[in-house]
């Protein structure tokens, strides 16, 4: 290879080791983004000089105006300026009376649009309007909102992700919602996350995202980042929806089981081969358990059905045969109130008229207990005599 060759070859690698040096710097380079801020201007005081205060400008003038806005004049002016250094790149103002036409700044180009009056290329830090002298009327703007865009370097939030979508709860319950802003390096992180409830009657919020449920009904919990403007069109909002129910309590159960009856059969299908003997398969069990619920207050689910009640052997075993008179069986079963009720933290469990206290508590709102029944022996036959022997 000649020396030329090799030079140029050099240079090339060179160059791409230098692009590939400068991508983070290219790829790190954020965007300015557009901002705005927006003043309404109605407020008076006619005749007299008026100043309107926001987070990054200050708006000034000599005549307050009325509630249809502030007066310009070729004498009476109004002065948009920073009051933190940033740069002003445009304004956008609306005429509320007299003539837009005429209307003049000393900064970037004026135009007019019906009742809308722009001024583009200001890139300044201050900015003053005034009018054109002209005759009677035309001479005069009345201007009642100004917006105030500019741009700054600030990494926008692009989403909120929050860990619950909806939440059931109960008066007096509490919760809190977790909430992720994205990109990882937005300027305005879940620290400026402003939390709002759609109904303080139902559910209250803090701004640590604490939700108290207050009454019943739904409330809309919404997670809100301005992206520190008041330019609501870069605002990022998510909710999560809350339901509050007033459940009725429940202190006191009473149940009846069924003893079962000498020369019953019971089957069970243990369908699991590699736990034949479990207790956990309630589905296959046939008949199960008779219960029934006495409290006049509250219909409980039928703790006899599919899942929620079984006979188990001496072993604790699922059972499965011929019931035997005299003999002692247990039943486990799982208590659950119905839709609208709930079990107290303390209650008392009554069954056969005999309190109980092997029960527990193995998952909110649900009461697992066992009770032992003794089958009933099965009177034999009746035989009647054969009377025709002698």
């Amino acid at each position: 290879m000649s020396r030329s060759i090799k030079t140029k070859t050099l240079r090339i690698i060179l160059c791409l080791l230098m692009a590939i040096a400068l991508l983070p710097l290219i790829s790190n380079t954020a965007e300015a983004a557009e901002r705005r801020e927006e003043f309404v201007v109605t407020k008076g005081p006619q005749d007299a000089a008026f100043t309107y205060t926001g987070t990054h400008f200050e708006i000034t003038g000599d005549d307050g105006g009325d509630q249809d806005g502030v007066f310009i004049t070729p004498e009476k002016t109004m002065t948009v300026a920073s009051t933190d250094g940033t740069v002003i790149t445009k304004l956008v103002m609306t005429r509320s009376y007299y003539t837009a036409d005429g209307t003049l700044a000393d900064k970037g180009t004026v135009t007019v649009s019906g009742n809308t009056i722009t001024v583009t290329g200001i890139n300044d830090t201050s900015v003053t309007i005034s009018h054109a002298d002209g005759d009677g009327f035309y001479k005069y703007v009345q201007i009642n909102n100004v917006k105030v865009y500019y741009e700054d370097d600030d990494i926008l939030a692009e989403n909120i992700t929050l860990d619950s979508e909806s939440l059931e709860l109960e008066e007096g319950d509490t919760a809190v919602i977790s909430a992720t802003v994205t990109p990882d390096n937005a300027t305005y992180t879940v620290a400026n996350i402003t939390w709002k409830s759609s109904d303080e009657s139902v559910a209250t919020v803090d701004q640590n995202g604490k939700v108290t449920a207050v009454g019943e009904g739904e409330a809309d919990i919404s997670a809100t980042i301005t992206n520190g403007s008041d330019y609501t069109d870069d605002d990022v909002t998510v909710t999560c929806k809350v339901t509050v129910k007033n459940l009725v309590v429940i202190s006191n159960i009473e149940l009846k089981i069924d003893a079962p009856v000498g020369g019953d059969k019971v089957t069970a299908d243990h369908s699991d081969p590699d736990d034949p003997d479990s207790p956990y398969n309630w589905l296959t069990q046939n008949p199960k358990p008779k219960v029934t619920s006495l409290n006049n207050d509250v219909e409980l689910t039928q703790i006899q059905g599919e899942k929620i009640a079984l006979w188990l052997n001496e072993e604790e075993g699922v059972f499965a045969g011929t019931f035997v008179g005299g003999k002692k069986y247990r039943v486990m079963g799982v208590i659950q109130p119905k839709e609208g009720y709930k079990i107290a933290d303390e209650f008392k469990l009554t069954i056969n008229g005999t309190e109980v206290t092997d029960f527990y508590s193995n998952a909110p709102g649900m009461v697992l207990f066992t009770y032992t029944v003794t089958a009933v022996k099965n009177n034999p036959p009746y035989i009647v005599p054969d009377t025709s022997v002698k």
